[in-house]
Formats: C-alpha cells, structure tokens, sequence
C-alpha cells in the first residue's frame, strides 16, 4: 500500500512541478487531463481496490508512461522547445 500511494504521489508530484515549462500550451493542457485522475485514484485507493479495476488499472499505469515520456525522457526536450515557425 504504501509503495503504491509513494508512487501515486510521485506521479502528481512530476506532473504539477514540470507541467509549466512545457512551451506548447495545447500540449500542456492534454497532460493536465490525463493526470486529473491520478488525483481521484488516490483518493479511491484508500478505501478499496482501485488497480483491480479493467478500466482505472491500465489508465493509471498508461498516465505513469506518459510521465515517464514527457517529464523524465526524451519528451522532455521536445516540449520544452518552442515552435519558431510560427
């Protein structure tokens, strides 16, 4: 439990500190919307089974890829470029 709600936390953590220095605003109004949810999830998940769900347990796991990408990865260069064509 507790390396789960460790994990759930650092995820929301990573999303709220990095998501202002992604330069493309629509970009970062998508990820603000995938990781809405990993709010609610850490609420649920303290008073029942929420990763047991078919439909909470692999978008949980799909947002964490998303953070892996965007936040820690190579996305993290390309959102942090802006466009200079326009």
């Amino acid at each position: 439990m507790l390396l789960w709600v460790g994990i759930v936390l650092n995820l929301i953590w990573l999303a709220l500190s990095r998501l202002r220095g992604i330069a493309d605003v629509e970009l970062r109004i998508d990820l603000a919307a995938v990781f809405a949810l990993p709010i609610a999830f850490l609420i649920m998940g303290l008073s029942g089974p929420i990763m047991g769900s078919s439909a909470a347990g692999p978008y949980f796991w799909f947002a964490t890829g998303i953070a892996a990408y965007w936040f820690a990865g190579p996305g993290r260069r390309l959102a942090a470029r802006t466009d200079q064509g326009q």
